[in-house]
Formats: C-alpha cells, structure tokens, sequence
C-alpha cells in the first residue's frame, strides 16, 4: 500500500490488473483479525487475542480496538485502489489511504508489544 501510496502509480498497486486491490487490503486485514480474535466464518475458538488479555487485558482491548478501527478504516477506501491514490494528500481516497496505512502500523506495533511480552521476538526491519 505504501509504495502504491507514493508513487501514485497503479502498477505499484496489488492487484494492478483485476482492480481488485481494495478487496485484496481487506480480506488481508481480515486474516490477521481472524487468527488475533480465533474466528474464521462461524468457526470460533481460541486466537491469540485470548493469550494477550490472560498476560495484559489493558493491552488485549487496546489491540481490539486497533483491530476495529483498522477494519473501519480499509473499508473507507473508495474503489478502484488505483483512483484513491491519485491527486491530492487532501483528497478523500488518499486520505483514506494514509489513515489505513497508520492504522495498520498500529496494528503490527501492537502485535509486536503483545509477543514481546511473551516472549517472542519479532523482526521488525524493513529491508
């Protein structure tokens, strides 16, 4: 998404020929929710969520709401992908895009908190 952001170019996009990129951020988010929260359809059961609030339940409903406002905000995001990266950063899709972009770093920063706190570390370098 951030480099699409940037460049403002299609080609950078993630489904550049099906235009299908909004769907793509979407179902991709949803993943991560999915193995967080322990749902999957009507399948439901522990996720990682669980593990957070036995360890730090301040930080187990931080993430859920990190996790509800990530969902508002790709799902804010007017299709075609490659329409809301262009114009203006003032522009609706390129706002919506920059405030989903930030959420979903707030998402990973959270999630990087929570496994620290169990232990694990997370490689975080952008190479």
């Amino acid at each position: 998404m951030t480099v699409a952001f940037d460049t403002m170019d299609q080609e950078d996009e993630h489904s550049c020929f099906s235009d299908n990129t909004h769907n793509d951020i979407a179902y991709n988010f949803r993943s991560i929710a999915n193995v967080y929260r322990g749902t999957y359809g009507s399948v439901t059961g522990p996720g990682l969520g669980a593990l957070v609030q036995a360890r730090d339940p301040a930080l187990h409903q931080t993430l859920e709401d990190a996790l509800t406002q990530t969902q508002a905000d790709i799902a804010a995001i007017p299709a075609p992908f490659d329409r809301a990266i262009q114009g203006a950063d003032t522009d609706a899709g390129r706002v919506a895009v920059a405030e989903s972009i930030a959420s979903l770093r707030d998402v990973g920063d959270l999630l990087v908190e929570a496994a620290a706190q169990m232990g694990v570390t997370l490689n975080t370098a952008l190479e």
